[in-house]
């Protein structure tokens, strides 16, 4: 019986080798070829996604280097029309004959500041019109120094001529 019992403990264990073991070792066997086909796919894919990511990092650096360059052009060409323009402006405004005009324009005008003139004084003959100028001022409180003295105007019959008079600064000008 015993020996019956061992067979049968062996006949029990090749059958469930025979009909489980194998069958499983069979399935992990074509799951390891599969899995080996998996991998394999993988590293195929992955190097396709390199390529194609390289490609891409490829054409950017190129657009980059493009608009760089485009760019470095624009900025050199609107620098140029920008110095261009400004010397010539400056050239126009720093013109020798545009400062002699504007330092004179200004000198007139200074000039100008420092004349007054009084309409309404009667015109004589033999006048002494920086006396008549002088008499005029005393009456209103002002005895200024008077560099020049004339009247303004054609005469005429019956017309009474401004005096015009020039005195040293403006600030007097103001004061009187």
């Amino acid at each position: 019986d015993e020996l019956r019992a061992q067979n049968r403990w062996v006949y029990d264990l090749c059958r469930l080798v025979n009909e489980e073991a194998i069958p499983l070792m069979e399935d992990t066997a074509v799951s390891l070829n599969q899995l080996d086909e998996l991998r394999a796919q993988n590293r195929d894919d992955q190097k396709t996604i390199i390529t194609s990511q390289s490609e891409v990092i490829g054409k950017r650096d190129k657009e980059i280097r493009v608009m760089k360059e485009s760019l470095q052009s624009t900025v050199k060409t609107e620098i140029k029309s920008y110095a261009s323009a400004v010397t010539k402006s400056c050239s126009e405004i720093l013109a020798p004959k545009r400062i002699c005009s504007a330092i004179q324009t200004s000198a007139e005008s200074a000039e100008r500041k420092k004349n007054v003139i009084i309409y309404g004084v009667m015109e004589k003959a033999d006048e002494d019109l920086p006396a008549l100028v002088e008499s005029v001022l005393a009456e209103v409180g002002e005895k200024p120094l008077i560099r020049d003295c004339y009247r303004v105007g054609f005469k005429k019959p019956d017309s009474i001529r401004p005096v015009k008079f020039t005195l040293t600064s403006q600030d007097v000008v103001n004061q009187v």
